[in-house]
């Protein structure tokens, strides 16, 4: 697994060196030495902050679920020492099994440990493809690339859309099915659903428009560190149209594909893609502090998930109603 890892984080380093080697290297290193320090500081530590958004939204529709209603605290140490797997896993998916499992071994069901993270990922998606959208709506000489990458993404979110609603509200033969496979896994009450799937599909949409709007936001602002005469329209949809390669799950945080992708975009564009790529690799310095952020909450151990025996009662009588109503 490790192996793998390693293998998936090289292949997105050799994306992006590919990348830098094919336009010239030196004026993207010029672009990134003569970056405004007073902009893309604050830029940086404001996209590793971002991160916050989505924890918050991951511990509300936790409660919304049924689940227990996690310390500010405890979501935020949770979601940062996540993302120190996820930033090594491809398609950030380690952050999700971390906090799945953190929960479960603290003794929830199903309906709490896992599916707001597959409804956050899916609302995620979702409002990225609507950001992408609008950016689609304001880019011309570049539609025939950034077409082809909200077209794939677009797909991608629909998907798992649908398969986040047969998750949350499982109807005829899927139901009996969820909870026949829910059982084999020796966790028969998570097959109840006890909350209707419209609020916490809600929160993981705002939640999502928020952070990938913000992201995309300090982006541009780092584009106009780097170089004030890029800081255009056409570049924030840019910006936005690559932002929605990290659906396709081929490198950790999409490194190296959405430089490529936002590369492509740009030549589209008829520009010179050496400012735009120099400010991403500004802006990946916060990838690297968000991972090692994560790094030190779990070597620390301060990322644990106290157990809530409180709520188990209430998980019997919901296993109870919902084994009699699949009978």
């Amino acid at each position: 697994m490790a192996s793998r890892r390693l293998v998936r984080l090289g292949l997105g380093l050799a994306i992006l060196v590919a990348v830098v080697a094919i336009v010239d290297p030196t004026r993207v290193a010029a672009g990134v030495a003569a970056a405004d320090l007073r902009l893309a500081i604050p830029a940086v530590l404001g996209l590793t902050a971002a991160h916050a958004v989505m924890a918050v939204g991951w511990r509300r529709m936790v409660v919304q679920r049924g689940g227990p209603r996690l310390s500010l605290a405890t979501a935020l140490r949770a979601h940062y020492a996540a993302q120190g797997l996820g930033s090594v896993t491809p398609g950030n998916l380690g952050s999700d099994v971390h906090r799945a499992a953190a929960l479960r071994q603290a003794g929830q069901p199903w309906t709490v440990a896992v599916e707001p993270l597959v409804v956050q990922r899916a609302t995620s998606y979702l409002a990225l493809s609507l950001l992408a959208a609008i950016g689609l709506a304001i880019l011309s000489s570049a539609s025939d690339v950034s077409l082809t990458i909200v077209l794939i993404g677009s797909a991608a979110a629909a998907g798992l859309l649908v398969t986040t609603w047969l998750v949350l509200a499982p109807v005829g033969p899927m139901l009996v099915l969820r909870a026949r496979v829910l059982c084999r896994l020796g966790d028969p009450d998570a097959g109840f659903t006890p909350h209707q799937p419209w609020p916490v599909l809600a929160t993981g949409l705002l939640c999502g428009t928020v952070f990938h709007a913000g992201s995309i936001g300090l982006t541009w602002l780092v584009v106009v560190a780097v170089d004030p005469t890029f800081a255009t329209w056409p570049i924030l949809a840019a910006l936005a149209v690559a932002r929605l390669s990290l659906a396709v799950p081929i490198s950790p945080s999409g490194l190296g594909v959405q430089e490529g992708t936002l590369m492509a975009i740009t030549l589209g564009m008829r520009l010179a893609p050496e400012p735009v790529l120099a400010a991403m690799l500004v802006a990946r310095v916060s990838t690297l502090l968000v991972g090692l952020l994560g790094a030190l909450l779990l070597l620390g151990g301060m990322h644990r998930v106290a157990p809530h025996a409180d709520n188990a009662p209430s998980r019997v009588g919901r296993a109870r109603a919902f084994r009699s109503s699949i009978r």
